[in-house]
């Protein structure tokens, strides 16, 4: 199993200084400003902008620099404002290298000065950003508890970024609990209002994020789809973080798709960036899927290698998801390779923690890999962690309970009706902008913006129609399977 990170925006440019024509001219405007400023809370504005500017491009270094200039500016003329947001900058600066115990800590400190001076705006930031880090530690109440919270302020503040951002970010929950259908509705609500916004980079993002879906439906066509238009516009922006995150993406498809060849040169390129980035996370998940080429390469030593040290980063960080697909990955490399006990140990690690954030897709893999390791181990293997040992029968009537106990568990993930359900989301949400569209050009109001957003649609419809006459295909070959069988019937009769 890969580790499929979601793209999660970065929440803070959403927020800042605004989006120019690029970012270097972003960047060069702000330090222009900077050499004019007095130190006041102007100077406070440009710093904390060019923090995030700098923060974007995974300059962390940089960025940390400016946003402890900005904060001690700020507090010299105690502008409160200034404080919170800084102190801000800070968490994010540390979520995205990784340290979330640190993110949190300063998230939770800015939300405080916020709450302190009534400052709406930067409490809805502050929420959104705690739940982020409840989500990577797989707190999916809490998680979802601040982002509601985020959302209802937004929606006070009539912030349709914002409340964009809090929809993605509830997706992101719904996903991680393989709830398909609900993580594709918020996305397609938050695509929605970033192309109306005309939000190119997080648009990107949540092409990502819907890709994330189709890939966890095992449609990697259409993954692939959307993680290269993802790409494309990430690719434009130079933004490299989120190219190192949608590049191991398009690795893990090929991955699936067992060309090992291509997702080598993938995961190779998105480990690359990470390390130059200085990203520690997503170096743990590179080295995690590079452990998975070696794995199905049969190189059995440098898959345990490489799955050990991507098991302590997940641990280090504090992501219980990413550490369950180690224990899982480990669990199923030891099992290969006849060491049955050890992998025993590791998937029953890999289960107790999975089940207990309720994670069903890492859940139903575990499962499947206990059904297996009972049925082909030829050594005696205890019934649970510390429990008896088993015989040869019980063990195969154990390998029985737990294949049941994955297909219930997989059933309900991926049931026929979910996917129904996904397609029509997808195909009301395209419908709707069609709709809207056709109705502008009776009305004489068509600009040249919404021809362009016309021909995106027009981008769309070949992939929905293909989706749609393949479920067509699907429902008519099994009711002429239906009607085969009522004839036989008759004839038996």
């Amino acid at each position: 199993m890969k580790f499929n990170f979601k793209n999660c925006l970065l929440l803070a440019l959403l927020f800042g200084a605004g989006v120019a024509f690029s970012q270097n001219r972003t960047i060069d405007s702000l330090t222009g400003l900077l050499k004019k400023d007095k130190d006041d809370t102007s100077k406070v504005i440009h710093l904390n902008g060019l923090c995030l500017e700098y923060t974007n491009i995974s300059n962390y270094d940089t960025a940390t620099v400016l946003a402890n200039q900005a904060l001690a500016l700020s507090n010299k003329l105690n502008y409160a404002k200034g404080i919170a947001v800084s102190t801000g900058d800070i968490g994010i600066i540390y979520e995205y290298r990784g340290d979330f115990a640190k993110a949190l800590e300063y998230y939770t400190k800015a939300m405080k000065i916020a709450e302190e001076y009534q400052l709406k705006s930067e409490i809805s930031k502050q929420l959104l950003y705690i739940g982020q880090i409840y989500s990577y530690q797989a707190d999916y109440i809490k998680a979802l508890d601040f982002y509601l919270k985020a959302l209802k302020l937004d929606e006070e503040l009539g912030d349709k970024k914002g409340m964009a951002i809090d929809l993605n970010s509830i997706g992101n929950v719904y996903a991680d609990q393989s709830n398909f259908s609900k993580a594709l509705d918020y996305y397609l609500k938050t695509l929605k209002v970033f192309e109306e916004l005309g939000n190119k980079k997080n648009v990107g993002a949540v092409l990502g994020n819907i890709g994330i879906i189709y890939f966890d439906l095992k449609d990697y066509s259409k993954a692939l789809d959307f993680y290269f238009r993802a790409l494309k516009i990430k690719e434009e922006l130079k933004d490299k973080g989120e190219i190192c995150r949608t590049t191991g993406n398009i690795g893990s498809v090929y991955f699936e798709q067992k060309n090992l060849a291509e997702a080598l040169v993938y995961f190779t390129k998105a480990l690359k960036i990470a390390e130059e980035i200085g990203d520690t996370y997503e170096v743990g998940k590179m080295t995690g899927n590079l452990g998975s080429i070696y794995v199905a390469k049969n190189d059995f030593e440098k898959g345990v290698d490489f799955n050990v040290r991507a098991l302590k980063i997940a641990e280090e960080a504090g992501d219980k998801i990413f550490a369950v697909v180690c224990l899982e990955n480990l669990g199923h490399i030891y099992s290969m390779h006849a060491k049955y006990k050890e992998s025993l140990s590791y998937y029953f690690k890999g289960l107790a923690l999975s089940d207990s954030i309720g994670a069903l897709k890492q859940t139903a893999t575990i499962y499947e890999g206990l059904s297996e390791l009972y049925e082909k181990s030829s050594v005696a293997l205890s019934d649970k962690a510390g429990g008896k040992l088993l015989n040869m029968e019980q063990m195969r009537l154990k390998a029985l309970y737990y294949h049941k106990r994955f297909m219930a568990t997989h059933d309900s993930i991926f049931s026929e009706e979910s996917r129904k359900e996904l397609v029509r989301k997808e195909m009301d949400f395209e419908f709707e902008k069609k709709e809207a569209i056709e109705k502008m050009q009776n009305a004489g109001q068509l600009t040249e913006q919404t021809k362009g957003k016309d021909r995106g649609i027009l981008f769309w419809l070949p992939a929905l129609v293909a989706l749609a006459l393949g479920i067509t295909v699907i429902i008519l070959v099994r009711a002429l399977k239906i009607l085969k069988k009522q004839k036989e019937s008759d004839r038996e009769l």
